[in-house]
């Protein structure tokens, strides 16, 4: 196994269902946002503020999953401090287990080589 062959199918289950909900948590938030700004149609800075939304949430969550993925453990630690501001305890406890399980499936793999 080299770094290249680190990708989702081959994640652990624990950090898959991480993954899955965090996506569909953002979906489900950006739906809500979107259903928001249907009801604000009057209001002009509405889409303004959907999009930047949008592109906040979706850009954040694509992050994440490249980090989770391609097991950057130091991505991981900054993702896990803006979670942390964010006041999402768990989601930082998770991300920081995750760095770690991270940072030795690199070692092994310098190892292995």
């Amino acid at each position: 196994m080299n770094k290249e062959d680190f990708c989702f199918s081959n994640l652990g289950w624990v950090r898959k269902v991480y993954i899955i909900l965090m996506w569909l948590f953002t979906l489900v938030l950006v739906g809500f946002l979107f259903s928001k700004f249907l009801s604000d149609k009057e209001d002009s800075s509405s889409l303004g503020l959907f999009l930047f939304s949008f592109v906040i949430l979706t850009g954040f969550s694509a992050w994440k999953h490249f980090t989770i993925v391609k097991r950057k453990s130091i991505q991981l630690g900054v993702i896990a401090v803006i979670d942390l501001f964010s006041v999402n305890i768990l989601s930082f406890i998770a991300l920081l287990i995750f760095a770690d399980v991270s940072k030795k499936e690199q070692v092994a793999l310098i190892a292995s080589t």
